[in-house]
């Protein structure tokens, strides 16, 4: 990702403040049974970017 949304930038300048979170990883909670695997439940994993690395000059 190179550049951030518009408004995103554009909202920075009105005492907003933005944090940009990538998802990178997931966690899943399976059971193994007779009928076989099956997923009971799975958690994305969330990871805070900074926006200097996301914000470019015009």
């Amino acid at each position: 990702m190179s550049r951030a949304c518009p408004e995103c930038k554009a909202s920075l300048g009105q005492g907003f403040q933005c944090k940009l979170f990538i998802a990178r990883d997931e966690k899943r909670i399976i059971e193994s049974g007779p009928a076989g695997i099956r997923l009971l439940a799975a958690e994305v994993l969330y990871e805070e970017m900074a926006w200097p690395l996301l914000i470019q000059p015009a």
